[in-house]
């Protein structure tokens, strides 16, 4: 019963951002497990996932949107396990020259060159420094998509109509510069 009510609450939510979204499609039902929401913002293929907590990991806020893009790029933040990895070389690791950014941030790639280029606009990393200050764990571009990433997301804060549209907007902007590299 508990699970139904909690359902619900998701797809209320999801149904106010559908309002927004062209071509919304929300998928599940009362029942279903994994709550999302997909369709296009200005164009572009987005989809938003709420993934219940288990045992061993806690609820998830995944937000994507799909573009091209030709190298990988992950961004989180400097823990002390990554940290640990990083000094032994066990992630190839990117500098962006900016102290303060390389200092909060693990950045691995798989194309250093095409990344740090695009990490040397202002613009991208106070887009990607928003998202992680907001709480975000994770900014991630592979090849079809970019996304971010929330554990422990608040239904009530996170997923506010306004700040929903203000993180689509910028995942566009940021998908809309990674056509050039």
């Amino acid at each position: 019963m508990l699970k139904k009510i909690i359902n619900k609450r998701k797809f209320e939510i999801l149904e106010k951002i559908a309002a927004r979204i062209d071509q919304a499609k929300i998928k599940g039902g009362l029942f279903y497990i994994v709550p999302q929401l997909s369709g296009l913002y200005k164009q572009r293929r987005i989809k938003i996932i709420l993934i219940p907590a288990s045992r061993s990991n806690p609820a998830t806020l995944d937000i994507y949107c799909h573009l091209n893009c030709p190298f990988k790029l992950s961004i989180y933040h400097e823990g002390k396990i990554l940290g640990i990895l990083k000094k032994i070389g066990l992630y190839r690791v990117i500098e962006t020259g900016d102290m303060e950014f390389d200092k909060k941030y693990f950045i691995s790639t798989n194309n250093e060159m095409s990344a740090r280029i695009f990490l040397t606009d202002y613009k991208n990393k106070e887009i990607i420094d928003s998202f992680m200050s907001s709480g975000f764990d994770a900014v991630c571009l592979r090849k079809k998509y970019i996304n971010i990433k929330k554990q422990n997301y608040s239904l009530e804060e996170d997923l506010k109509l306004d700040k929903v549209l203000d993180l689509l907007e910028k995942l566009n902007m940021l998908a809309g510069k990674i056509n050039y590299y």
